[in-house]
């Protein structure tokens, strides 16, 4: 099959041009900030709309001085993240929603879990974008 000159634009036009588009956005833009959360030890989770419609969201953490790391991005649907901080130790997981049989509720089945320690992350600043 030969493809015409006029399909390729098209298709460069409506696929290609927007997903290059896209990719130039800052995922921490201030035009994609939801909002965020205090957490202990003065710990914040910064939440953020992602993907090209925006209903994915992304999740930063951070001490506001001395890192940011991106802990995930998921869709709002079907998955969270959940942050444990015990002390010098964070704990992260990643949860996936799964619907119930007949009348149960939806279920929330950890699907991944990392793991950073506070002075770590506060002596190496990294700040993730």
């Amino acid at each position: 099959m030969i493809e015409s000159p006029g399909g390729m634009r098209k298709f460069i036009l409506f696929f290609v041009v927007p997903a290059m588009l896209t990719a130039c956005v800052k995922p921490t833009s201030r035009r994609n900030y939801k909002y965020t959360l205090s957490r202990e030890n003065k710990l914040y989770i910064e939440v953020f709309k992602a993907g090209i419609l925006g209903r994915s969201t992304a999740q930063y953490l951070t001490d506001s001085v001395n890192f940011r790391i991106h802990i995930g991005t998921f869709d709002d649907d079907k998955e969270q993240i959940h942050c444990r901080i015990n002390r010098n130790q964070i704990e992260v997981e990643r949860r996936q929603r799964v619907k119930g049989e007949n009348r149960q509720l939806d279920v929330l089945i950890v699907i991944s879990t990392t793991h950073y320690n506070l002075q770590e992350l506060k002596k190496k600043h990294v700040f993730e974008e």
